[in-house]
């Protein structure tokens, strides 16, 4: 009878920590010092308010660059979520390589993409320990692919115990990383429509990185930096959020959807797209990106393979039902 109590104890136990997810809490820090806000659910429009032809004749291109950020559509995330404030950067990288003896696909198979001098090309000297440009452990971590992303991930999952009941660590989907990146706003950036005001916003192409690299098309400023900048240097948005546009381009969990018209067929709500083919979805714009590049609803989709000097990732925390 007393093992048969010690078991129904055990059993009571565990049932309660698997139990139902609690509430989130407005802010947090996990064990390795990622910082974590509350993403409250609610609905918005997602995709650009702005006509492709009006994007191409406003920050050029071409239009057709542009379709598959239509139609306009309203979308709702209906759970509450974390977004980490940064971009993983490279120092967390770093215990993540260092526990799992973790090698990363471009260091692997000796392909990565960035600026080597004024010209963007595959270099196989490039990876994340060796990005083309100086960084230290406060940058964000680039020359990273999906999959590698995903590694850490899952690691991260193991790895850390401060995680509340019933969450889990993931990437954000294309939807909730353009719902906490607008933070309620419905204009091209999330400061409003001007470029110019994104002065203090964003590391993005400015006059430093066209001097360096013989850019032809900048934001009218100075940011401060020609190349990647330490995670956190530039002001939030309204939901606290730092880098959401520019510095580098981060991974969303979404497969495919880069067709024409996608956005006819996503859901309403909870929208995420793993059915499609190869490509997973970058957002948010890089250290030498452009206005067109820096817009909330710009999507660009690549192979869950490639590394480049501006791309990274970052963090969030979901319900893990």
């Amino acid at each position: 009878m007393k093992y048969l109590f010690v078991f129904f104890l055990t059993s009571l136990l565990l049932a309660c920590a698997s139990g139902p997810a609690g509430p989130l809490p407005g802010q947090m820090q996990n064990s390795l010092g990622m910082q974590f806000v509350r993403i409250d659910s609610g609905s918005f429009r997602m995709g650009s308010m702005l006509p492709a032809g009006e994007v191409f004749r406003l920050y050029g291109g071409d239009s057709a660059w542009y379709m598959n950020e239509h139609p306009v559509h309203r979308v709702t995330i209906t759970k509450p979520f974390m977004m980490g404030v940064l971009e993983v950067t490279r120092g967390q990288f770093i215990r993540f390589v260092k526990a799992t003896g973790y090698v990363t696909e471009a260091e692997k198979e000796h392909f990565a993409v960035g600026w080597i001098g004024k010209e963007r090309k595959t270099d196989a000297s490039l990876n994340w320990k060796n990005p083309g440009h100086k960084q230290t452990d406060e940058h964000p971590v680039v020359c990273v692919t999906w999959n590698d992303a995903m590694a850490f991930i899952e690691w991260l999952n193991d790895a850390d115990t401060s995680l509340p009941a019933g969450y889990v660590y993931d990437l954000p989907t294309e939807a909730e990383w353009e719902y906490a990146c607008r933070a309620g706003s419905d204009s091209a950036f999330y400061w409003g429509n001007n470029p110019a005001d994104g002065r203090g916003h964003a590391n993005v192409a400015d006059s430093a990185g066209a001097a360096a690299h013989g850019w032809a098309l900048f934001f009218p400023f100075h940011d401060g930096y020609a190349e990647s900048a330490p995670a956190g240097m530039f002001k939030p948005n309204a939901f606290g959020l730092k880098d959401m546009s520019g510095n580098v381009y981060e991974w969303t969990k979404d497969a495919g959807g880069d067709e024409l018209n996608f956005y006819k067929k996503t859901p309403a709500k909870d929208p995420l797209n793993m059915d499609g083919d190869s490509l997973r979805m970058l957002r948010g714009g890089s250290w030498h990106s452009n206005q067109r590049g820096i817009r909330c609803a710009k999507r660009k989709g690549y192979s869950p393979t490639m590394a480049g000097d501006n791309v990274g990732f970052r963090v969030m925390i979901r319900r893990e039902d």
